[in-house]
């Protein structure tokens, strides 16, 4: 029964994960669109990965969350929230179209900037009493 109800609530939280991440990459890919670059999936997998970093740090200092609810955070909402393989896609895309040097800049860009938000959530979350 608790995997059930740990399943589902993975679920609800990936559904809203996934709606929120339609709606916030939509609106960072019209600004991208001038640019011809992918920023849309930028724009949510760095804000993903500052919320991943503030939660986990709060979690672990604090215990914020018990581990149903990390389950729903993390994997759910989180998961679904950011996305891997578009980012993957989205440079092979600019690779194809013969903008190496732009997916280069992507890439790096993606991973720099994860791995920072990740770091800098984890010492806003230290910050907190």
């Amino acid at each position: 029964m608790r995997i059930a109800k740990t399943m589902f609530l993975i679920g609800c939280g990936g559904f809203i994960g996934a709606i929120l991440r339609f709606s916030v990459a939509s609106c960072f890919q019209v600004i991208g669109a001038k640019w011809k670059f992918p920023l849309g999936t930028y724009g949510v997998n760095v804000i993903g990965c500052l919320v991943f970093g503030l939660l986990a740090g709060l979690s672990v200092r604090h215990s914020y969350l018990t581990p149903t609810l990390r389950s729903l955070v993390f994997v759910g909402f989180l998961g679904s929230f950011t996305t891997y393989s578009t980012f993957s896609s989205d440079a092979v895309s600019l690779l194809q179209s013969q903008a190496a040097s732009k997916a280069l800049m992507y890439i790096a860009l993606h991973i720099l900037s994860g791995l920072g938000a990740v770091w800098a959530g984890e010492k806003i979350a230290m910050l907190a009493h």
